[in-house]
């Protein structure tokens, strides 16, 4: 009955809202092509449409492979389209609002709809106070080999190619959640030495200044991995410098380190 499309692991990242002048409608499209030929106001099922049921109901019509293709094309870890369906009514589903999502086209016969109409109630929950902050070590999470998870039972996407730059997000998250603190130096960082560290930090100041909408994992990531780097002034004036940077995905990311740095 047109469930709400979601696409899995994209709650990390975005675009920006100052430089994508091409999308005055809102960063927020995917693909504006698609507004601009037109295709958002052709319907894609009920009455007008002009496509054939079975392939509505099979996610074969231009629109729907329009959709996947968008998706495909952003090239960031481990995102692909899911339909949280099909839901009995008065299921609930929990997901994280930042996820890129959308409204979809019901699929069943439009000849039915006037006797079968869906309903939807949203609600927004906001955390309102920081996790717990823990002073007790045994009661800090233990560490996760975030690649031998396998597949996510929910998606079935497999979280083995998840690479440092999503792990790093994602470790630094786990651990706030739970504690409220940042997680302890990855035990990787330990054993560099300082001319070990300083060379990694460059590397990583320059892979935050990379370019394009494809790269969003790739600073975001860098951001968190200058946190735990061991060396909180170094981590401190690069991601300080970065926030002064011409660029709002550049001067995000650098937010999003700083903060983690503390």
């Amino acid at each position: 009955m047109g469930p709400t499309a979601t696409i899995p692991y994209s709650h990390y990242w975005t675009f920006n809202h100052e430089e994508n002048h091409d999308n005055f409608a809102g960063a927020d499209h995917l693909d504006f092509n698609y507004q601009l030929k037109g295709m958002e106001a052709q319907p894609v099922s009920g009455p007008d449409s002009s496509y054939d049921l079975d392939d509505i109901v099979n996610r074969r019509t231009a629109h729907d492979l329009r959709m996947k293709e968008a998706i495909t094309e952003l090239q960031w870890p481990l995102v692909g389209p899911f339909e949280v369906a099909p839901l009995r009514a008065g299921s609930v589903v929990l997901y994280s609002h930042n996820m890129f999502h959308r409204g979809n086209h019901r699929r069943d016969d439009w000849r039915t709809w006037q006797d079968n109409p869906r309903f939807m109630w949203r609600f927004w929950l906001y955390r309102t106070t920081d996790p717990n902050q823990s002073t007790n070590d045994d009661l800090l999470p233990a560490e996760i080999d975030w690649n031998k998870l396998g597949e996510d039972p929910l998606t079935n996407i497999d979280l083995a190619p998840a690479g440092e730059d999503l792990t790093s997000v994602w470790r630094y998250h786990y651990h706030w959640t739970r504690t409220g603190k940042a997680p302890s130096q990855p035990a990787k960082q330990l054993v560099l030495s300082t001319d070990q560290r300083e060379r990694e930090a460059e590397k990583l100041a320059r892979q935050l200044g990379l370019k394009h909408d494809s790269a969003e994992p790739a600073r975001i990531g860098a951001a968190y991995r200058l946190a735990a780097i061991g060396d909180s002034k170094l981590a401190v004036k690069i991601l300080g410098q970065a926030l002064y940077d011409e660029r709002e995905n550049v001067r995000r990311a650098a937010t999003y380190g700083l903060i983690a740095v503390g």
